[in-house]
């Protein structure tokens, strides 16, 4: 944030605390609702190409996600930090529950 989350706003109260492990979370109860928001990628207005957000798993469950996408001609894509483009199932609850809390759509 501009205030480096020093001053509570409608996403965060306060920084993340490091010694907690909230740093690099998505979703922290009563202090991060976390927050979703338009890129070039997903944005149809000023991409023709556009594409909409998917949250696939991990590359260690199996995902034929990108396959069925690419063949089906769906526009989505997920850009988790795995190799495989996927989410830790950790951060997929947090993804989860921060849709939840500021009412954002999820696929």
């Amino acid at each position: 944030s501009a205030t480096n989350c020093s001053i509570p706003n409608g996403i965060a109260t306060r920084a993340p605390i490091k010694d907690r492990g909230e740093d690099g979370r998505y979703f922290v109860e009563g202090s991060y609702t976390g927050h979703f928001r338009a890129t070039d990628e997903n944005n149809c207005t000023k991409n023709e190409n556009c594409t909409g957000f998917f949250m696939d798993f991990a590359c260690t469950w199996r995902s034929y996600f990108k396959q069925q996408a690419y063949h089906l001609r769906i526009a989505l894509e997920s850009n988790g930090n795995d190799a495989s483009g996927g989410y830790a199932y950790k951060d997929m609850v947090d993804i989860w529950k921060a849709a939840n809390a500021t009412r954002s759509d999820l696929i």
